[in-house]
């Protein structure tokens, strides 16, 4: 446990700060498929922090509750053209969230490695497989990301074991020092070099009408051997108009191509003529190459059967619910002008972070926006004389090829004293027969919407992150109106103990080693909770049964302590989850892998997975809604 020192040996850390080897081949495998696809040249590194090398940092550096270790699980990509640390940056933002970057700052007159680190939040998923007292050694939830080019990798290492580590070697030996900093010098020039070589190589190529070599020399991007078909190479040669088709092609960024190969659904391999067909699609649309590319199967798609893929033909996507909340905000009349612009603050800072590196022209403060780039929507609208707010987004995605994620946002006044908050998250996608992946498990809940609870606060009937106890008749009737409020929109947990305390409080031992406060601090701002004595639960239901209120509870549980799920009331009925006393104890659970398959918990005991459960069941009831947005 925790000294409050910061001294924890290496012993100490190794039995308890366990990380299993696949979360960091989970990780890797996630950001080396999704490079795969965009065709960048890259090398991905990972790592496990030791116990020793924890060790030493506590020794070096004071941690606590504000400043945690990041870097637990660390990710490495080593990229072979300069111009690819933006554009990956970009991908690991689409493909993780938001991101605290930290970028070194090289005087002009200075020669060192640049670094570009990014700590990102774990996947759920995977964090949920690292040893929960991980977390009170004060290190965060979190793996960080380096960008490297792979010129500078290889130097970087050298650099900060023999020179940053190292200083004292070097007193006294300016003139080494110096030598050494030309090296630098040196790697930095090939760094740029090589991308001035490669372009004007590309230029050469246009001009001698090799258009195959111009493709591969100008956009740098791994490709198999394929020759441009003939009847692409006659039509570019047949165009001598000022913007010619090779033109167009050639003057087609090369990000832009990038963020179209990861748009583009379906597996297929990358080459000068899938290259032309992706460009087509995306920027050119002529008709001929796209008579051409479809006659010539260029994706390969015509010669699959019917069972091994689905979704190419024109038809609607599927949609899936990740997050949704329709609730108010804590306001009064007199301060309902402030927490409106808190909350639109709150909500076009998390759109313009996620967004303003791709939608460059996106103004960092909230108006009017309608912009529109490859795989990338974003809508705003402000009216702040009526208290009215909407920002739509639809991006695409660059773990999951073909999927698009939707997300909406409103604030508007209600009418009465309080402001209405609208939240949509999820994904349109084409499911695929073979694919075994459970896209149902998926949950999402954006940020912003976490900061507006946090900060301003949420009504659902009742003020959600409270926790309600009921062991009086008095705070049975409160409970009871909450149950049955028609505007509740979110689960109800009770947990049913059948035993007081000598203090009247409840006898929770029970429970064991399940933890509500867990789920509490995770589902909080969208769920209810409720600690109740059973002979009141037995009271409430009996108020229902009164009230010609249905109800589906087993008449055999109405007497027994475990934990109730209520979810909202619809069409007069309030439909349960009921998990006995004998199920929190004995509970083994399956926790969705976003990758490819499901992964038993790796817990000992039952407690903790039942809190899984209780949370995964919360975060499906959110996504079991009829929700289907589109943007323009």
């Amino acid at each position: 446990m925790c000294n409050g020192k910061n001294e924890f040996t290496a012993e100490e850390l190794r039995k308890n700060v366990r990380v299993p080897k696949s979360v960091e081949e989970k990780l890797r495998t996630i950001v080396e498929k999704c490079l795969e696809r965009s065709g960048i040249y890259h090398r991905v590194i990972s790592r496990i922090k030791t116990a020793e090398s924890l060790e030493n940092k506590y020794k070096k550096k004071s941690y606590d509750e504000n400043r945690k270790i990041q870097d637990l699980v660390g990710i490495r990509i080593n990229v072979y053209f300069e111009d690819d640390l933006r554009i990956c940056r970009n991908i690991m933002e689409m493909l993780f969230g938001e991101a605290e970057w930290s970028v070194s700052s090289v005087p002009d007159e200075e020669f060192k490695p640049q670094k570009i680190n990014g700590v990102f939040k774990l996947p759920e998923d995977l964090k949920n497989m690292i040893s929960d007292e991980t977390w009170d050694y004060f290190i965060d939830d979190t793996f960080e990301l380096q960008l490297k080019t792979i010129f500078f990798e290889g130097w970087h290492e050298i650099e900060h074991d023999m020179k940053y580590k190292g200083s004292d070697l070097w007193s006294g030996k300016g003139d080494r020092a110096r030598y050494f900093n030309t090296i630098l010098a040196t790697l930095e020039l090939c760094d740029k070099s090589i991308v001035t070589l490669f372009d004007n190589l590309g230029h050469d190529l246009y001009h001698e009408r090799n258009y195959a070599g111009m493709i591969k020399a100008h956009f740098r991007i791994k490709m198999q051997d394929e020759e441009l078909y003939p009847e692409i190479q006659e039509l570019f040669d047949a165009d001598h108009s000022v913007e010619n088709l090779p033109k167009r092609v050639f003057k087609t960024k090369r990000e832009d191509l990038v963020y179209a190969l990861l748009e583009t659904p379906g597996k297929f391999e990358i080459n000068v003529n899938t290259v032309v067909a992706v460009i087509n699609r995306k920027v050119m649309h002529d008709p001929e190459i796209t008579r051409i590319m479809n006659d010539r199967d260029v994706f390969g798609r015509n010669s699959r059967s019917a069972d091994d893929e689905m979704g190419y033909d024109l038809r609607l996507p599927e949609y899936m619910s990740t997050f949704n909340a329709e609730v108010d905000l804590d306001t009064t009349a007199s301060d309902k002008d402030e927490k409106f612009a808190s909350a639109v603050n709150i909500i076009y800072s998390w759109f313009y972070n996620k967004f303003s590196g791709v939608l460059t022209s996106m103004s960092e403060t909230p108006g009017f926006v309608d912009i529109e780039e490859l795989g990338f929507r974003i809508k705003c609208e402000v009216h702040e004389e009526d208290r009215f707010f909407i920002c739509e987004s639809k991006s695409l995605d660059g773990r999951e090829p073909g999927r698009i994620w939707v997300t909406s946002a409103v604030v508007m006044d209600n009418g009465s004293d309080r402001l209405h908050l609208s939240v949509n998250n999820g994904f349109s996608y084409y499911p695929n027969k073979n694919d075994k992946s459970d896209v149902t498990g998926e949950f999402s809940c954006p940020r912003f919407y976490r900061q507006i609870a946090s900060q301003i606060g949420i009504i659902d009937y009742v003020k959600c992150g409270t926790t309600h106890c009921v062991v009086n008749e008095e705070q049975t009737a409160e409970i009871y109106k909450l149950l049955t409020a028609s505007s509740r929109t979110f689960p109800l947990v009770f947990v049913v103990s059948k035993n007081l305390l000598a203090d009247a409080k409840l006898d929770e031992s029970w429970l064991g080693t399940f933890a509500l406060r867990y789920v509490q601090e995770k589902a909080g701002h969208y769920a209810h909770f409720c600690r109740i004595h059973l002979a009141q639960s037995e009271i409430l239901l009996q108020m229902l049964i009164d009230n010609h209120v249905g109800y589906e509870v087993d008449d055999a549980d109405r007497c027994a302590q475990g934990v109730l799920v209520v979810r909202p009331k619809e069409k007069g009925v309030i439909s349960c989850e009921w998990f006995s006393e004998e199920h929190v104890k004995t509970c083994k659970f399956a926790s969705f892998d976003s990758i490819s398959h499901l992964m038993p918990f790796k817990q000992h005991d039952s407690g903790k997975a039942f809190g899984n459960e209780l949370l995964q069941t919360l975060r499906r009831m959110n996504n079991d809604v009829d929700v289907y947005k589109i943007i323009g």
